[in-house]
Formats: C-alpha cells, sequence, structure tokens
C-alpha cells in the first residue's frame, strides 16, 4: 500500500521520504524510477580553489558557488491512499506539485549562530519543521553536529512557548517521548546515534504550523600552524554497513541492521536521487574574537560577507539558498604571535574553582635530527563513494607524496575496496623504478565497490619492517562507514609500535572516524577539501612525519590545584600541532604551567607562567571537559580486549557523567514535552522522514547501491554489498565516472508459507539483491538481450538459515542464471522466527538489460 496526496491547492506531501526540485528543474513524475534504472547526470559542484594568506593583513576568500533557489508553496493538503502497482506492499510517499514537480519537506530553515572566544567556539543550531498537510505528523530527521562537540542544551519553540528539553537514559527519554506522542502532545526527541550523527524526532506537528527545535553545541578549535579551524556539516554521507542483515529496523534509515552494525538504519538517512533537493534554506552567523585582529581568513565552501573589527570579525553566509550538502569550513589567523599557550576557564558559581581548557603549541623551530630512513606505507580509499572528485584529489595528493620520499625512504602503496592490493607483500626502496611504478598504480585506481576498512589497515600494519625504522601509515579516505568503533578496536590490537596518520578527503567526510583512527594510531589528523590545493596538506604532514617535536609529554601545574585533567595520557606534540587539555581546578587562577617532553635523548622544559596566558572566562568549557573525559574513556586502548564487566562499568560512568553535566551520548538522549495543550486528530498522524541531498562532489551513481531496503519502504531501492548492507555496483552507472547503465533486476511479490512475515524476507533478499545482478551479469555476457522472469523457491529453517534452494520456474534462456541465484541464495541468512518454525518462499525476479 502507497499513499498519494491530493493536491488540494497544489502542493501534495505525504509520509517517509519526501524531496523537492529548484526552481526551473524538469517537472518529475510522481513516481520516482527505480535505482537501477536511472542514469542521472552527475553533478559536481566546480569550487574555486583559494590558498589563505600567511603573512598579509585580512585577506578574505570565499568559495562561488552556484545557488540552487527552491520557493515552497503555502497551503496544506490532504492525504488519500493509492496502490503502487510497481512495487506493491513497498509504503513509498512522495509530495507532488500539480505540476508534477517534488517538494522537499518538512525541513524548511537551518541556522547556525555561532560565537568563538579564542579556542571555543559555542553554536546554536535551530532546525524549523513545517506541516503541509490537513494531519499531524511527526518528522523524523538524521543529521550531523560538529564530531568533538558537546550537546549541552535542546528546546523547542511552539509560537511563543519555549519547550526546556532534559536529559535521561536513552530508553526512559524514548518512552517519555513515545508517551507523549500518543497522548497527542507535541514532543521533541534528540538522540545521539554517533558523536557526529543525530536523530530528531519531532511528535504530532499540527496542520499549517511549524515547530523550531534548537540545540546548544559548544567544541573546542585547535590550531594548527597557527591557522583556527571552524567546521560546521550540514549533511551525513553515505555509509557502507559491513556484516549479515539481522532483519530488525531500529531506525527509519535505508540501510538494514547487520550483526557488525546493529544500528545501520539509524545513520543512513535516505538520500534525494539525482534532480530532487532538500530546499530548506541556510543561515550561518559566525561572530569571532580573536582578543585583536585576525588575518587571511578564508572559506572554499562557501561564498560568505565579513565585517572585520579590532577583536574579530563577523562572518556571514552569503547565499541563504545554500545547499545541506557539505561541511562549512571557517579559518582563520590571529595577527601577531601565536602565544605559546592559551588557558580559557569557566568558574563555579562560587568563584572558587572551575573547569579550563589550555592549548599548548609546539617549539616553533625543531632541529633536524640524524633518523634511518623511513617506513611509510600509504593507503588509498578506492571505494565507490571515492569515484569521481574525490578520488581525484586524492591520486593528486599520493603524487605529491610519491614525489617527496627521500632516497633512505622504503615505502608500499595499498589500494581497498572489498578487499585490499598493492605493489607487493613487503616495502619498497625509493628508485626511480619502484617511483614510476608507484605513480603508474594510482593513476589507475577507480573508486568502485564497498569499503572493508579493516581490510587495508590489516594489511598495512601486517606488512614485514625492518626494527631500527618507525613504520608510518598515511590513511586516505573519506570515512564513509557504519562500523567506527569496529575500526578503533582494530586498530588499537594492531598499531605495536608504528603511528597511523589520517587524512580525510572531501566535502563532509566523517570526522568522528578520521580523528578517532589518528587518536588510536598515535598520529595526527589532517584533512584536504575537494577544492583545496593539496600541496600544502602533503607538505604538513611532511612536517609531522619527520618526527614529533616532542614525545613523552607530562604537565605540571605549580601553585595551582588541578584534578582530573584529561587526556589522562597526553598526545606526542607535532610540528604545529598543539596540545589540548581539559581539568577542573580549585582556588584562583595562579601559577605556572610546565610541559616537559623528550627530544632524542634530551629533556626539554617549557614553563609558561598563568599570568602571562591569556585568561578568558567562557561558558562551555564544563560541557567541553566533561565530553573529553567521556571520550578519554572510549577511547582507552585497553577497552578492545577488555572484559564485557569492565566494558559495561565504562559505560555506567560515561552515562554517569552525561546526566550529571547533561552532555549528550548515544546512552542517553534529551527530550521536551508541552504539557500545556493536546493536539487534535493526533492519533491519524503520520511519520514524515526527512531525506538528505547527496555529500558534495560524491558520485550519486556509485554510492546509490548502498541502500538497502528500509523499513516499510522509502525513496528507491538498491542492494547492499557483499555480506552485508552497504556499497554494491551502484546503480545507473558503472565505477569510475559516466559508463554504461547497469543491468535491472526488479522483484515481484514473494508468496511465503511458514512462521516469518513477508517485509521480514523481502529486506533480506534487497541486501543481497547485488548478488542476483551478478549472477545476472554472468549471463549477459553470453548474450548481452538475455531477459525474463523466474522464481526462486528456498526454505528457510528454524535457525534462519537456508536448507535449500532451487529454480521453480524460468523463462530465461540460460538455466545458469537461475542455478547461480538459486545457490547464492543458499548462503542467506534471515532471523529466527518468533516460536522457531519453518518457512517456504517463492520469490520472483524480473531481470532486463540495462
Amino acid at each position: 500500500m502507497s499513499f498519494r496526496i491530493a493536491p488540494a491547492w497544489g502542493l501534495a506531501c505525504g509520509v517517509l521520504a519526501i524531496a523537492c526540485t529548484p526552481l526551473g528543474s524538469p517537472s518529475l513524475d510522481l513516481e520516482l524510477p527505480d535505482p537501477d534504472e536511472l542514469e542521472a547526470e552527475l553533478e559536481l559542484e566546480a569550487d574555486e580553489p583559494t590558498a589563505p594568506s600567511e603573512d598579509e593583513p585580512l585577506e578574505i576568500t570565499s568559495g562561488e558557488l552556484p545557488s540552487s533557489r527552491c520557493t515552497p508553496r503555502e497551503g496544506s493538503a490532504e492525504a488519500i491512499e493509492i496502490d503502487d502497482a510497481s512495487d506493491p506492499g513497498s509504503g513509498r510517499m512522495l509530495t507532488e506539485l500539480s505540476d508534477g514537480r517534488v517538494l522537499a519537506l518538512p525541513l524548511r530553515h537551518t541556522s547556525f549562530d555561532t560565537m568563538v572566544v579564542g579556542t571555543v567556539a559555542e553554536t546554536t543550531v535551530t532546525q524549523r519543521f513545517e506541516n503541509p498537510l490537513r494531519e499531524p505528523v511527526e518528522v523524523v530527521y538524521t543529521f550531523p553536529l560538529p564530531h568533538d562537540g558537546a550537546v549541552d542544551e535542546y528546546w523547542l519553540r511552539i509560537g511563543e512557548r519555549r519547550i526546556e528539553g532534559r536529559i535521561h537514559r536513552r530508553r526512559d527519554a524514548e518512552q517519555i517521548y513515545e508517551e507523549a506522542k500518543e497522548e497527542g502532545r507535541n514532543a521533541g526527541l534528540l538522540t545521539q546515534e554517533r558523536p557526529n550523527v543525530f536523530t530528531q524526532h519531532v511528535a504530532n506537528v499540527e496542520p499549517g504550523t511549524a515547530i523550531e527545535v534548537s540545540m546548544h553545541v559548544v567544541q573546542p578549535l585547535t590550531p594548527e600552524g597557527g591557522r583556527y579551524e571552524l567546521v560546521l556539516p550540514t549533511v551525513v554521507g553515505p555509509r557502507y554497513v559491513p556484516g549479515t542483515p539481522t532483519g530488525s529496523q531500529v531506525g527509519t534509515g535505508m540501510l538494514a541492521d547487520t550483526d557488525r552494525v546493529p544500528d545501520a538504519s539509524r545513520i543512513s538517512p535516505p538520500i534525494l536521487p539525482p534532480g530532487l533537493r532538500s530546499c530548506g534554506d541556510l543561515e550561518i552567523e559566525v561572530s569571532i574574537d580573536a582578543g585583536g585582529p585576525i588575518t587571511s581568513l578564508a572559506t572554499t565552501s562557501h561564498r560568505v560577507a565579513v565585517e572585520p573589527d579590532r577583536l574579530g570579525a563577523m562572518v556571514r553566509l552569503d547565499e541563504r539558498y545554500d545547499l545541506l550538502n557539505r561541511d562549512f569550513v571557517l579559518s582563520w589567523r590571529r595577527d601577531g604571535d601565536e602565544p605559546t599557550a592559551t588557558l580559557q576557564a569557566q568558574p563555579d558559581d562560587d568563584g572558587d574553582g572551575g573547569w579550563f581548557t589550555l592549548t599548548v603549541q609546539p617549539p616553533r623551530h625543531v632541529a633536524p635530527q640524524d633518523v634511518p630512513g623511513r617506513e611509510i606505507v600509504f593507503v588509498v580509499d578506492a571505494s565507490g563513494s571515492m569515484s569521481g572528485a574525490p578520488m581525484d584529489v586524492a591520486k593528486a595528493t599520493m603524487r605529491r607524496f610519491i614525489g617527496g620520499l627521500g632516497p633512505d625512504d622504503a615505502f608500499q602503496v595499498i589500494r581497498f575496496s572489498e578487499s585490499a592490493s598493492g605493489l607487493g607483500d613487503e616495502l619498497l626502496p625509493v628508485t626511480d623504478t619502484n617511483v614510476r611504478t608507484a605513480l603508474d598504480y594510482v593513476d589507475a585506481l577507480q573508486g568502485q565497490g564497498g569499503t572493508a576498512m579493516t581490510e587495508g589497515i590489516r594489511a598495512s600494519l601486517g606488512m614485514p619492517h625492518r626494527g631500527d625504522r618507525l613504520r608510518t601509515v598515511v590513511f586516505l579516505t573519506d570515512g564513509y562507514i557504519g562500523n567506527e568503533r569496529e575500526i578503533f578496536e582494530l586498530i588499537a590490537e594492531e598499531i605495536g609500535s608504528a603511528r597511523l596518520f589520517s587524512l580525510g578527503v572531501g566535502s563532509s567526510v566523517n570526522r568522528y572516524l578520521l580523528d578517532g583512527m589518528a587518536r588510536m594510531g598515535r598520529g595526527a589528523v589532517t584533512y584536504v577539501d575537494l577544492d583545496q590545493p593539496t600541496a600544502p596538506v602533503v607538505d604538513r604532514i611532511y612536517d609531522k612525519l619527520r618526527q614529533p617535536a616532542l614525545v613523552d609529554l607530562e604537565l605540571r601545574l605549580e601553585g595551582l590545584d588541578v584534578h582530573e585533567m584529561v587526556p589522562q595520557r597526553l598526545p606526542d606534540l607535532f610540528v604545529g600541532e598543539p596540545v589540548v587539555i581539559f581539568g577542573r581546578y580549585e582556588g584562583p587562577l595562579q601559577g605556572q604551567v610546565v610541559v616537559t617532553g623528550r627530544r632524542g635523548d634530551e629533556t626539554i622544559e617549557l614553563p609558561v607562567a598563568l599570568e602571562a596566558v591569556r585568561d578568558e572566562a567562557v561558558d562551555g568549557v564544563r560541557s567541553m571537559w566533561a565530553r573529553q573525559r567521556i571520550d578519554d574513556l572510549r577511547f582507552d586502548p585497553s577497552l578492545s580486549w577488555a572484559t564485557q564487566a569492565r566494558r559495561d562499568a565504562v559505560e555506567e560512568e560515561v552515562i554517569a557523567l552525561s546526566l550529571r553535566h547533561r552532555v549528550l551520548t548515544e546512552h542517553t538522549a534529551f527530550v521536551a514535552v508541552d504539557r500545556t495543550r493536546v493536539v487534535k486528530g493526533s492519533s491519524r498522524g503520520r511519520t514524515l522522514v526527512q531525506g538528505v541531498d547527496m555529500a558534495s562532489g560524491v558520485a550519486y551513481e556509485s554510492s546509490w547501491g548502498m541502500v538497502g531496503l528500509p523499513p516499510s519502504g522509502m525513496i528507491g531501492s538498491g542492494g547492499g554489498g557483499g555480506g552485508g548492507s552497504g556499497y554494491g555496483q551502484g546503480s545507473g552507472m558503472g565505477f569510475g565516472g559516466r559508463g554504461k547503465r547497469v543491468p535491472v533486476v526488479r522483484q515481484a511479490r514473494a508468496q511465503v508459507t511458514g512462521a516469518l512475515d513477508k517485509d521480514t524476507i523481502r529486506r533480506i533478499v534487497r541486501a543481497h539483491i547485488n548478488e542476483v545482478r551478478g549472477c545476472y551479469n554472468k549471463g549477459l555476457a553470453s548474450d548481452p538481450n538475455l531477459a525474463g522472469r523466474l522464481v526462486i523457491q528456498f526454505v528457510i529453517d528454524e535457525l534462519g538459515l537456508v536448507a535449500s534452494a532451487l529454480v521453480a520456474e524460468t523463462t530465461l534462456s540460460d538455466p545458469d542464471v537461475g542455478q547461480c541465484i538459486a545457490d547464492a541464495s543458499k548462503r542467506w541468512k534471515f532471523p529466527k522466527a518468533a516460536g522457531g518454525g519453518k518457512a517456504l518462499v517463492k520469490y520472483p525476479f524480473v531481470l532486463s538489460p540495462g
């Protein structure tokens, strides 16, 4: 069953995924084409690259981006039910304009209001949701926030009413929200799925009205080479999810939950197909208090208007209709010398103590030392999401890396997607022949397939190396995976004496993953945008690779009572990259800080008098301290081999910190309920799942195949890669740029007899659709016109395993295709039926060449 909205005034809206087109776009049919049939134009935005000035006075540089202006129509609509003959039982809903175009609602406005003071940024994020229907609806929206931010406030605004959110254990908050929704009350629920991925639920949005949801986020700013950078993410990129689908669906996303990523459906919002846009407007305002004038302010991602003043600058987004499809990245430099250390504090209410953050700069000049040749293993993500512009940037970066190798170095280049391979099983000396071979290898890379990152990590850290050399791994990726915790644990187990440096490539990379990899690998992280010159990025990384400025760091505060400092174990201090410490203090801020470290055989001390430090009182430091303390617990490498009892104890400590300091985690949630009134007609309310734009620069065609069957069906459909819910072969295109349309594999109505329900079976089959397509591809190699219908009959036993499978019917001229699909189905795993029992399934497929 699916729904169509009666165009009562020219707009139609519905439940599940919703989308819109920019003005001037061609009209679209009401019913979206199957993703297997999509052959869309690849839309890559060509921003002008800008290089920030190092020494000149304030120089404002911003990207010149085309805007997609969207003007929604006003009014309301009424939903009526229809059948979708092409995809029965899908529950697919769209929003239709009278001329057949599709409009993105309910998210109508997003704003970021940021205040930067020194090394602390406080941001209020506001989202406005509107209901165009004639009945109340629930809104669900999966969106990003800064990966290192602490979310410490949450509230709703309905007209003149402001409803404050309270933090609870997640399961308790979810129960409060569900009860309020059933009672017909306006309510909001904010949950954290990853430190950079969140889900917004808003219940009982009344017809023709709006609800504003606001969150307060505080984040640290760590200058690199004296340059500060603020990142405000706007979209959750596509994710590759490994593992076997479990048949459950805990969220509203496009990917099936798996045994390795049991919450995949919470981190995979529906991605809008080409030609559709989420037309809510975007507003960004950043006030920078740097304590003095700033220089070389720049952004390559957006066009901005800047008002400089004697203490900093006011920066505003110059184009309100910029798409929510890339990170907003703003960077600047303080005028004059960077202080040796910067301390910012938030006093207690009684003023006798409080919380502080201390940023310690590395020595400006590090004398070179004689060190043996380096071992550098470069690992390049060659999965589907890297195709197109990200792969071009990765190749340019790799050419620069290879060109910077020294004659005494040894190196290797490894690429990974669904498996890993390289230039051999051992490191290579830097010879003209090996360099040319490596450059040719890099030039031939194409983005395709899944993102089996574990394969790349094992290959790079498991390669034999000489004991007198330090192994360094440089990992280039966009980070679009869902099994981050598995990656962190693997690095902790395998890193040994090596170091891992991560390099994020793209417009909206997974910074939680990239930062975590560098943290577990005792290295550093760097990011390169698609429009950013690669040479300065590579040079900065090589400066760090040569050797840390200081190792074995210790911090001593003399004359100041300090406790509960984080991180408890200080990281190494790299050239150009400071160390940031958080802690609690008692009494007045006085005394001095002494940082000691080792460089070779020499011990170095860096004393800093607190009187000489820029001391600023700012709000939010307490929240940042709590968030950093939580991260310190979660990133403890010993958790990788800890007992379950210890893991449970750490989780309880995290929850206690979260509740005590009102800082959101994946184990807690904010909930806000309006107790003053009940919404009429709320019992008939439906759920709208907001569709999101594809991340800028990512080729839709090579990422769409990642989509598994959503719960109850959503916009589009696709296949899972390998044995999990992840990238498949894409749809509408092959890998490596524009190409041929892939074969079309359709599913008809299945017949199920037994204990399992049809929707569960359909979801699992959808997750394995690329295996069906692979069998069909083999047949097309012999007969390019091969087409027809076949029915696979299989039996699911009490354990959820396929006990037998055969071809029950076929009109294909090649019997091997059906047998191949039947054999593949024997490897599929389904959930156990409640109460046990078997199921007999007859599953039809309709195959036609692209």
